[in-house]
């Protein structure tokens, strides 16, 4: 008789039979091995998202470095301009001053506080005028649903001054 190759040891003997004691596999050592799986897969997980959450906030820390740069850039821009446009006119009404640099230098200044100072008193005014008015439609419209609604307004009822049961 011709015994099937896996079934024979290497001595060429069929394979010995487990004793009859010997306990069989355990049906839970397939569930332990899928459970030790899925843990590594999970940490897998965890570490692949954790470390896209790192590049994202590398890449914002870039941009915002790169954004602070350009802001800062564009108002050195800025400054340099203003500087250059003042030392301009400065130099222009120094040459009608008769060459006096002090004199154009000290005017421009003047101009210039003066300009900011009537800029924030104008924006400042309007400010008020326009919270004031904003104030005042915001409690017409009030008493007027309060009139609406009880057939007199709080103005109405103090003017009135008697008390209602």
């Amino acid at each position: 008789m011709i015994a099937h190759p896996s079934s024979e040891k290497d001595d060429g003997h069929a394979p010995d039979a487990p004793p009859p004691d010997a306990p069989g596999p355990s049906p839970i050592e397939p569930l332990l091995k899928n459970l030790a799986a899925l843990a590594e897969y999970f940490s897998y997980y965890l570490a692949v998202r954790a470390d896209g959450l790192r590049l994202r906030v590398r890449r914002a820390v870039a941009w915002a470095i790169v954004a602070v740069i350009a802001l800062l850039t564009a108002c050195t821009a800025l400054a340099v301009a203003v500087v250059l446009l003042l030392a301009g006119m400065a130099n222009g009404l120094a040459a009608l001053c008769g060459g006096r640099l002090w004199a154009g230098q000290l005017l421009v200044g003047f101009i210039v506080l003066f300009g900011a100072g009537l800029a924030i008193a104008i924006g400042s005014a309007r400010q008020i005028q326009a919270s004031l008015r904003q104030t005042k439609d915001k409690y017409e419209q009030w008493q007027s649903k309060q009139r609406a609604k009880f057939g007199e307004d709080v103005a109405e009822r103090a003017r009135s001054r008697q008390p209602r049961v």
